[in-house]
């Protein structure tokens, strides 16, 4: 027969698809020392739920399609270039705060590449960013509700997890560290149990006490799941590096529940094993950016002190003005239920679900009490588990139910089983009611958007920077502390985007801050803006202030109290010079409307915008007097120093050096001036500056001891400003690329085209049709059947198959 006749009679189509469609209509069921395939029960409900689920969430979000997510918390904008964004991940100088030759973070790298998928459209990858991980959170918890057989379990395991207020909280206040984690934190749990072993227990053998379904597995999977977990890792480390730690944290709970629950020790070890894994691969995948990390970047954000919620609102997840969150308690009642109910398998996950709780939910309240000292992750973070824990419960107790109290007889088993599935119904009322507002409560103005467009733009006089004062949980970009109640950070001119959400690295900048800083607490100085001069500090804004008298003037009588005899300086007793150490964020206005060059600009509510008379912009060309004072070292000698001969650096065009921050880039122009010309940047020795056309490089020195000098003996020459440090930066990336590669493949199913398998094919029943449907099991060959593997493994759909001869033995 000819080949096209041949070929027109062959069905269209692809055979691994259909390969793929036919295996999701079975499930493996492990035992103690079996696995079984078996048909998946049928039914429309799971894809009813998924589709109630998507719609509630889209119906929620509807405001953040069709205008953007606003820009509230950690939820910065994206640039409006994603090559931008990438240029600046390859350089080696990071812009945040003063700046610095520091690596940028993975997640500039992640987002630029990630904006492939938005067809470059920055604002839709924003807002796909922000609602996306809601989405990847409740697939993660779907997968976790994946070791129970049960319909129903499986189902509450992601309707529950969405409804408690704990997503809509972090929605509502910005918290994208947060949400982070509520995405990570179920991937990692169905992930470290696969690779441990766990599998979904076989449902004929719910009378057996059977602590875990243990599966077979061959070596290559459990390297491909712990390829899997370190890219998880990577990802939420590029963008929260505490959660990181958080993952670790959770497998350690895992394994720890495990023994607790009698459970084999190997599967403890091998839950370590992937914890572990997890750990060091999050931070290799961050290299040469995770080098660089400290406790206080890893945490981002920080809040002022103890919160101090209440236990009410910590176990309820109120981290917004939601009134009905205290409805989520009924949430706990299905976890003991499970616990009291559950037997043999079903009370191992009850007990890692009351661990996660537990745990987590004890640290949290730690943490809003503020009874652990130090910086201290975001409340969200650590309520993850927490959440996890109580949408593992309700799914165990309903599993417990269906198996170890429906078909018993009458006691006090049923009315708990009953009261439990009826607090979970009304644990989910608080997400359902959040998603009516349709931008999930977020505010509509935040500072940002009422602050900036009233500073002036950097064409006007020159680039500058703002310093925010006060409670860190109202500065809107992570911020260092100064002492109890305050601190401090430093931002350029210019909108805030999400390069901003990171902390900025320390420098010897930020030292000189801290010292005039706490120079004004204790009243030594009087001219607060001439020692930030040299800074580029142009505007100082402090962040929860009380309102204003009609004379433009503080009228809280409380600051004149909290500033009276605030020393002198010639230093005063050590008692008076602690005493000052410590004043507050009101405290620190009363001081700053004192001082001879600030003056009070603006006053949006709850804050007070100063301006400094005496700036210098970023860069600038200084001359006469204030070229000379340039070259002192120590800040306070600047009280006598005349700073007033300071001009914009005359620029052909209008460069990355400043509004936005500074850049890989150069800057070109005509110097008008011999003089100095002044970089408000330190480390002098990565910047270069070429005079003429022979360009003539002209050696950077110290300026005011902590910035970037040139000193120019003639004038009309044209310059070059280049940045000239990250030399080893490319080589980084390029081992940092293919680490990424290596884990990528490891985590595939991708195998050499130069090997092929033989098998021989066995002529065996595929379906026996003598048997009712729920009790047929297909052969080895359906079973062992190869199709899209890399779809499985992120959804568990080939979970944990045993070898031949164990399926052979296992099947019914």
């Amino acid at each position: 027969m000819p080949e096209p006749e041949v070929i027109e009679l062959q069905v269209r189509g692809s055979s691994r698809l259909s390969s793929y469609l036919r295996t999701r209509d079975t499930m493996t069921y492990v035992g103690a020392d079996s696995s079984v395939r078996r048909w998946r029960p049928t039914g429309t409900a799971p894809t009813i739920a998924w589709v109630v689920v998507i719609a509630v969430i889209a119906f929620g979000s509807r405001q953040f399609v069709t205008s953007g997510v606003p820009g509230v918390g950690e939820f910065l904008p994206f640039p409006d270039s994603a090559g931008d964004l990438l240029a600046g991940f390859r350089s080696g100088w990071n812009p945040d705060g003063f700046g610095a030759s520091s690596p940028n973070p993975t997640g500039w790298g992640i987002i630029s590449l990630l904006s492939v998928g938005t067809a470059f459209q920055m604002g839709l990858a924003h807002t796909v960013a922000v609602v996306g991980l809601l989405v990847a959170g409740l697939v993660g918890a779907g997968r976790v509700g994946s070791v129970f057989p049960s319909t129903r379990a499986r189902l509450a395991s992601f309707i529950v997890y969405g409804a408690l207020p704990l997503a809509s909280g972090m929605l509502a206040t910005g918290r994208w560290s947060g949400l982070v984690a509520y995405a990570a934190v179920p991937w990692f749990v169905h992930l470290v149990r696969r690779a441990a072993g766990v599998g979904t227990a076989d449902p004929r053998l719910g009378v057996i006490d059977l602590v875990d379904g243990q599966a077979a597995m061959s070596r290559r999977d459990r390297v491909r799941l712990f390829a899997y977990l370190g890219l998880l890792a990577g990802v939420a480390g590029a963008f929260a590096p505490v959660v990181v730690l958080l993952l670790v944290a959770v497998g350690v709970v895992l394994a720890a529940s495990t023994v607790l629950a009698a459970g084999s020790v190997r599967t403890a070890g091998w839950m370590l094993a992937g914890s572990l894994v997890t750990g060091v691969l999050g931070i290799a995948l961050n290299l040469p950016w995770s080098a660089t990390w400290t406790w206080d970047t890893m945490t981002l954000a920080e809040t002022a002190g103890p919160q101090d919620r209440g236990l009410l609102d910590v176990i309820t997840f109120g981290l917004a003005d939601d009134s009905l969150a205290v409805l989520a308690v009924a949430l706990y009642l299905p976890l003991v239920a499970a616990l009291v109910l559950a037997s043999a398998w079903r009370l191992t996950w009850a007990i890692r679900a009351a661990m996660l709780t537990v745990v987590f939910g004890g640290l949290a309240v730690l943490v809003d009490r503020g009874t652990i000292g130090g910086r201290l992750p975001d409340i969200g973070i650590v309520l993850a588990p927490v959440a996890l824990g109580l949408a593992i419960g309700a799914a165990a107790a309903l599993a417990a139910f269906e198996v170890d109290v429906r078909g018993t007889g009458f006691g006090w088993r049923q009315p708990l089983g009953i009261l439990a599935g009826v607090a979970t119904v009304v644990g989910l009322v608080p997400g359902v009611v959040a998603a009516a507002d349709g931008a999930w409560g977020t505010p509509t103005r935040t500072l940002e958007s009422t602050l900036r467009p009233q500073l002036p733009s950097a064409a006007q006089d020159g680039e500058y920077r703002v310093l925010y004062l006060g409670d860190p949980s109202d500065i809107p970009v992570p911020a260092r502390t100064l002492r109890d109640g305050v601190a401090y950070a430093v931002v350029d001119d210019g909108p805030l985007d999400v390069r901003d959400r990171w902390l900025a690295a320390d420098t010897v900048l930020d030292d000189r801050l801290r010292d005039v800083v706490d120079a004004l607490g204790r009243g030594q100085i009087s001219r607060f803006g001439r020692f930030l001069a040299p800074l580029g500090v142009r505007y100082v804004v402090v962040v929860g202030a009380p309102p204003l008298g009609s004379d433009g003037t503080s009228d809280d009588e409380d600051i004149d109290d909290a500033t009276s005899d605030p020393g002198t300086d010639d230093g005063g007793t050590d008692a008076d010079a602690d005493a000052s150490g410590d004043v507050a964020a009101t405290s620190l206005i009363a001081e700053l409307e004192r001082q001879l060059d600030l003056r009070i600009a603006l006053s949006p509510p709850e804050t007070v915008v100063f301006e400094n008379a005496a700036t210098i912009p970023l860069t600038a060309m200084l001359t006469g007097p204030t070229a000379e004072a340039s070259s002192i070292e120590r800040w306070r000698r600047l009280i006598a120093a005349d700073l007033s001969d300071a001009e914009p650096l005359a620029t052909d065009v209008a460069g990355p050096l400043g509004t936005g921050g500074w850049a890989i880039e150069s800057r070109d122009g005509t110097l008008d001036s011999a003089g100095v010309v002044h970089l408000a940047v330190e480390e002098p020795d990565d910047w270069a500056l070429r005079l003429g056309d022979d360009a003539t490089t002209v050696e950077p020195r110290s300026g005011f001891g902590v910035t970037t000098a040139f000193d120019i003996d003639e004038a009309g020459l044209p310059y070059t400003i280049s940045y000239r440090g990250g030399s080893g930066r490319s080589t980084y990336l390029l081992a940092l690329a293919a680490l990424w590669l290596v884990t990528m493949l490891a985590a595939s199913r991708i195998r050499s085209p130069l090997r092929r398998r033989a098998r021989v094919s066995e002529d065996a029943t595929l379906i026996d049709l003598g048997s009712d449907r729920d009790e047929v099991a297909l052969d080895e060959l359906l079973a062992t059947e190869s199709h899209g593997g890399w779809i499985d493994d992120v959804l568990g759909e080939r979970a944990d198959q045993a070898p031949k001869d164990e399926q052979r033995g296992g099947a019914v």
